[in-house]
């Protein structure tokens, strides 16, 4: 049988669906065919890929048809077939190793150096006391041996100092090179492949076709950039970005990229079932209590939905949805993350300073805006632009679009806080009911020329039982504020340039004496 003829096609990938954990990519490219049945190749493709995802078609004519597809891959064993960068950087690791060698050398050298010196000083101090005993007068002359010794081994050590340092940066310079190499490394410099399809044409003319599979070594995660606009109304501008990774041995150059929320590998699982068993136990004497954290549920700010501990990766609510990136980019195969936008809005703030001295000493600045995206704001690590410049990051939960949510821009360098907490237990006329006393104190101090206004919030113990009773003494406690239904209490304290302020709580809890870990 006469062997089959091969046309090249040069298909280059158009678009890339991106998921949690791999990616299907999409080639395009058009091919001048005979009539009859052919073989159509595409050269240089990802050799990681899935056999039995590779599926192609035809566009464009009708007259033509897709008998077979394969995936055809070979090993590259020869050095010239090699990036050109691999060899560069196998150079100047090989240049590193060497002067690191000749460093290690040097320094060998100057420690034997300065042994001998101190074999020396130790001689000639030998010699110092054996011309004593015998009242020979040679101390200056063993002094003036002994201050060339020590000008000497002062030099070495100098010199010893200076090594060391380059030593060290020698060594930062390896584990860069190293690190480099092993990403320029990709598979393609050891494995080759190529997509292979046999095509059956009625007649001659161009065919337009289409290859798309599934490959690993490709993820994406969603990360946010935040900008806090002044003016008399703040407003703030958030650009969500595609953080993306891949490292599947194939380049992808101008392509249009789709971002999904599917998690195609998380399978279904039924729950696990166990018996629940219940038993009547007899009321204990003593009743024991713990304090605990206890998260306040709310609709709303970004905290209505929590990304499950046991699923990594990106949290969408459990609506799968797909966004595609605003513009197309270039993704290389180095495995280093490269940043695709795909949203963004715009939305007026709330801005305000925020103080709750039990968690951090310090008034945090705190914006208050509404998703009026279309999309979600996914859950990621968010960039924070001040007018100062890059401000820090912090993180959001997901974000549903008309959702209000908050954004922390750290602490107001101008505001200093100080917190004490006293307590003390109280005698009561009740011999069965025990009563502690706390007293908490906060100390604000402006050193900005600018008056602010900080909310601040301090909170007391909720009780569940009634062996427990908690109260704040309104009459001690500054503004005779008191606590609300979730045990929170606030105050807004406004702060006069260089000024300073004093809060002031004071709660009780009264307990049973059969209650205890209160």
């Amino acid at each position: 049988m006469p062997e089959r003829q091969t046309i090249a096609v040069d298909a280059p990938v158009v678009e890339v669906l991106l998921l949690e954990d791999r990616a299907r990519v999409t080639r395009r490219g058009t091919a001048q065919l005979p009539a009859g049945t052919v073989r159509v190749e595409v050269r240089d493709v990802s050799p990681v890929l899935s056999d039995r995802t590779l599926t192609a078609r035809v566009l464009s004519p009708a007259r033509v048809r897709v008998c077979d597809a394969r995936v055809a891959r070979l090993q590259k064993a020869r050095r010239e077939d090699r990036p050109v960068e691999v060899g560069v950087l196998e150079e100047a690791l090989e240049e590193a190793r060497q002067e690191a060698e000749e460093l290690a050398d040097q320094d060998l050298v100057i420690g034997a150096r300065l042994k001998g010196l101190e074999r020396i000083e130790e001689l000639v101090l030998q010699d110092l006391t054996q011309d004593a005993a015998w009242n020979r007068h040679t101390r200056v002359e063993s002094g003036n041996q002994l201050d060339l010794i020590q000008r000497e081994a002062a030099a070495l050590y100098s010199k010893k100092a200076a090594l060391q340092v380059r030593t060290e940066k020698q060594r930062e310079n390896l584990r860069d090179l190293e690190q480099r190499l092993a990403l320029a490394r990709s598979p393609s410099t050891t494995i080759g492949a190529s997509l292979q399809a046999d095509v059956q044409a009625d007649d001659g003319g161009p065919c337009e076709m289409e290859f798309t599979y599934i490959v690993p070594g490709a993820c994406w995660r969603p990360w946010h950039t935040a900008t806090r606009i002044p003016g008399e109304q703040p407003q703030v501008l958030i650009r969500s970005d595609a953080c993306v990774w891949q490292n599947t041995g194939e380049d992808w150059r101008g392509v249009h990229l789709l971002f999904s929320t599917e998690r195609a590998s998380l399978g279904v699982e039924p729950p696990a079932l166990a018996s629940d068993i219940l038993e009547a136990r007899p009321k204990p004497p003593v009743v024991k209590v713990a304090a605990r954290e206890q998260t306040v549920e709310t609709t709303g700010l970004g905290a209505g939905v929590e990304a499950a501990a046991e699923v990594p990766g990106v949290d969408d609510g459990g609506e799968v949805f797909a966004v595609a990136g605003s513009v197309k980019a270039d993704i290389p195969s180095d495995g280093r993350p490269y940043r695709v936008p795909y949203a963004s809005f715009q939305a007026d703030a709330e801005s305000n300073l925020v103080l709750m001295a039990e968690l951090a000493p310090a008034a945090i600045r705190k914006t208050m805006q509404t998703n009026t995206g279309s999309l979600p704001l996914l859950a990621g690590p968010v960039d924070l632009i001040a007018e100062g410049g890059f401000a820090g990051r912090t993180q959001v939960k997901l974000v549903a679009p008309h959702e209000r949510f908050a954004l922390g821009w750290g602490p107001d360098s101008a505001v200093r806080v100080h917190r004490d907490l006293e307590e003390a237990e109280e005698k009561s006329g009740m011999s069965n009911v025990l009563t502690t006393r706390r007293v908490v104190t906060v100390r604000l101090s402006n050193i900005g020329a600018d008056e602010t206004e900080i909310r601040a919030t301090e909170r007391v113990p909720v009780s569940e039982i009634d062996q427990v009773e908690i109260a704040v003494d309104r009459k001690e406690t500054t503004e005779g504020t008191a606590a609300d239904e979730n045990g929170f209490v606030n105050w807004s304290v406004r702060l006069r340039p260089f000024g300073q302020e004093t809060l002031r709580l004071v709660y009780t809890i009264r307990r049973r004496k059969e209650v205890t870990g209160v």
